[in-house]
């Protein structure tokens, strides 16, 4: 070991300086590589654990047909997702009423929602003409030809350019327009 000291007084002090970067060259190297792997190792085993959760509010309290087929949904994509993805159901009007659910889906806060066509004419006209009465008058196939057709998926993108909402599918509640009081 005495001769390595003295050896190492001789070499002149540019050598020494040099020899002296790459020991720290690999020094950094080193602890880089371990840092790297330990980063790798937590965020697989992060991955494995993370969980997404959803927030889903429908106006409809849960014995409604239309909560009823969302619960199913949930229960299909948890299902799908190994149980890493589900939505926190937070029905009849328990995040507000549907114009305060849609500005709170417009701003993030909420991640999905059933809405109704009146409720997103007052942010957007690209709907209005399913309010007509009797558009359809109660023809479901006839419906389902129209959004279907094409006019369906570029009143989405109308919707979105004008809200920044995206709209997933239309969903049909019909017989709920007009009924009369008494027999006509």
């Amino acid at each position: 070991m005495n001769l390595v000291k003295n050896l190492y007084k001789y070499l002149d002090a540019d050598f020494r300086f040099k020899l002296g970067r790459f020991k720290m060259k690999k020094l950094l190297i080193l602890s880089l590589v371990i840092f790297i792997t330990v980063m790798l190792l937590s965020v697989t085993s992060f991955a494995e654990t993370l969980k997404l959760s959803l927030s889903w509010a429908p106006s409809y309290d849960e014995a409604h047909g239309l909560t009823q087929a969302g619960l199913q949904a949930n229960d299909k994509l948890k299902e799908l997702s190994g149980g890493k993805i589900e939505f926190e159901l937070f029905p009849g009007g328990q995040l507000g009423n549907e114009r305060e659910v849609f500005e709170s889906v417009q701003l993030g806060t909420i991640d999905a929602a059933f809405m109704s066509s009146p409720v997103i004419s007052g942010f957007s006209d690209v709907l209005n003409g399913f309010d007509t009465p009797y558009l359809c008058d109660n023809d479901m196939d006839l419906y389902q030809e129209i959004v279907n057709s094409g006019i369906g998926e570029k009143m989405f993108v109308k919707l979105r350019e004008e809200t920044g909402v995206v709209g997933i599918s239309f969903l049909i509640n019909p017989g709920r327009d007009f009924l009369p009081y008494c027999s006509i």
